[in-house]
């Protein structure tokens, strides 16, 4: 319990120091990487934006041998409409009951409000 703890910590605070150090190095294109340690292992999302285009892409540690496992999600303004975006996102799908390898692939519209 203790020793997860911790270790999920020192996860946490490595990948705000490289998500940090990648964001001074290539500004907005890396906005954030986010590393945390689970009871399924390792997970990361590395988060930016380039042209306006949004992006998001991570999983577990075996997408780096396999990216069909991988989560991503993108979102295209579209250019007639201000706050409308295109997404496209493939993720894991939510099951609290057993571990799977199902992906879900999702395309829609979505317009941002802004208060």
């Amino acid at each position: 319990g203790q020793a997860n703890a911790v270790e999920g910590a020192a996860a946490s605070v490595a990948g705000s120091l490289i998500g940090g150090w990648l964001n001074n190095q290539f500004g907005d294109v890396v906005r954030s990487l986010d590393v945390r340690s689970g009871a399924t292992g390792a997970k990361f999302n590395l988060a930016g934006k380039y042209k306006g285009v949004r992006y998001s892409f991570g999983g577990g540690t075996n997408v780096l041998q396999d990216l069909s496992t991988a989560n991503i999600k993108v979102e295209y303004p579209l250019p007639l409409v201000e706050n409308l975006l295109l997404r496209f996102e493939r993720r894991e799908t939510v099951n609290d009951l057993y571990q799977s390898d199902e992906m879900v692939n999702e395309l829609g519209l979505k317009y941002r409000f802004k208060f």
